[in-house]
Parts: C-alpha cells; sequence; structure tokens
C-alpha cells in the first residue's frame, strides 16, 4: 500500500490534480525544437552528466542499397548531477503510473536486464 501511495503521490508531482481553466485561444505551441531519439547513452563527467539522444540511419551505397545503418546523435542535455537524480525520480514515477493504468512496458533493454538479473 506505501508503495502505491508513494507512486501516486510523484506522479501527482507532475501532474495538476485538477486542471486550471484556460482560454484555449490564448493559447500558443510551445517554441522549441523537438527531435525523435529512439535510443541514447547517459555519462558522467565530474559533478556534471549528459544525455546523447540518437537516432537510427541508414547508409546507401553507390547501387541504392542499404547495407549498415549508423547511430547519429540529435541532441545533447546537459545537467548537474543532482538535476539528473531529480529527472530519474519524476520519470520514474511517471513510468510507473503509466504501467500502473497500462501494464508493463518491455523493451530490448528491459529484457536483457531481466535475464542478466538471474
Amino acid at each position: 500500500m506505501a508503495k502505491q501511495r508513494k507512486a501516486k503521490e510523484s506522479a501527482e508531482a507532475t501532474v495538476p490534480a485538477e486542471a486550471p481553466k484556460v482560454d484555449l485561444a490564448q493559447m500558443r505551441p510551445l517554441d522549441a525544437p523537438t527531435y525523435y531519439c529512439s535510443s541514447f547513452f547517459v555519462g558522467l563527467g565530474g559533478s556534471d552528466a549528459y544525455i546523447v539522444g540518437q537516432r537510427p540511419r541508414p547508409l546507401i551505397g553507390a547501387d541504392g542499397i542499404s547495407r549498415m545503418g549508423i547511430l547519429e546523435p540529435v541532441a545533447m542535455l546537459q545537467f548537474s548531477v543532482g538535476s539528473l537524480k531529480d529527472l530519474s525520480i519524476v520519470i520514474d514515477g511517471l513510468v510507473r503510473a503509466y504501467e500502473k493504468e497500462f501494464g508493463e512496458i518491455e523493451t530490448e533493454f528491459t529484457r536483457r536486464r531481466k535475464k542478466e538479473a538471474r
């Protein structure tokens, strides 16, 4: 029961219980670059951390046939280690709330981690 309450509190910390009333005519899209990343890596250096988002990019030969591809970096986010920890707590709460409603998210990475833990 305590674990469920903790996950709920974490998710509630990022999503208001009741959304405030807004006039949609006064709203505009967020003006920020958007990048799709299907993979990432995280690095630490001293008291700084970074996340590099990547996406697959096929390489095509002169004959027009794709024989291989690369992971192309598309964005880098830099954080203090403390901010990285805060981000991990917020993301953990959101994922737990999502999985509670829709079921466990499985990826190649999570399956490999489960297998390694055995």
